[in-house]
């Protein structure tokens, strides 16, 4: 029962978000080994589109952002990480499509850091802390990080990306 999820937690000392959308998916798809594990595999998928937008940041050609697009994608499919976490019911795969999904916003953030973009960045960060306690030392370092950037683009007269990076942060926050 989702009553109980929260002191049943505390047993395996970690955060509630995946076991709270994994209730939600057996009241819908039922409770069965395959169909709970299924949830996880669904999730890993997300990352296939998010490792092809990452792509994108690296190649302007588009014919090339296809290319590259496909062996990131294909190597992110093949990773035994991903493979693994995909078929387990824990919440390993969440973190992994978060920390993605984070990635693609932070980019974008950079460049135009609007309150669309700041909120999503919001939102993820609070839901890995949601997912997964380690996910405090990603945040705090990307925090420490955009500290970093901020100063770098101050120096160089770069109001605007100074001004980026301490949004994102603040964000983050």
């Amino acid at each position: 029962p989702l009553s109980e999820i929260t002191e049943r937690l505390r047993h395996d000392g970690h955060p509630p978000l995946y076991y709270f959308l994994l209730h939600f998916w057996m009241d819908v798809f039922g409770s069965g080994d395959g169909t709970v594990r299924a949830m996880s595999g669904i999730i890993s998928l997300l990352g296939v589109p998010l490792c092809f937008q990452i792509s994108r940041y690296f190649e302007h050609d588009r014919e090339r952002q296809v290319q590259l697009g496909t062996t990131i994608s294909l190597a992110y499919l093949l990773s035994p990480f991903v493979l693994r976490f995909g078929s387990e019911t824990r919440m390993y795969s969440l973190v992994v499509v978060l920390v993605l999904a984070g990635m693609v916003l932070f980019e974008r953030s950079i460049r135009e850091p609007t309150l669309g973009r700041l909120a999503g960045i919001a939102a993820i960060s609070g839901a890995l802390l949601w997912t997964h306690y380690w996910a405090i030392w990603l945040l705090l370092a990307l925090g420490g990080l955009c500290m970093i950037g901020a100063i770098r683009a101050r120096r160089s007269h770069d109001r605007d990306h100074s001004n980026a990076y301490i949004r994102i942060a603040l964000a983050m926050v």
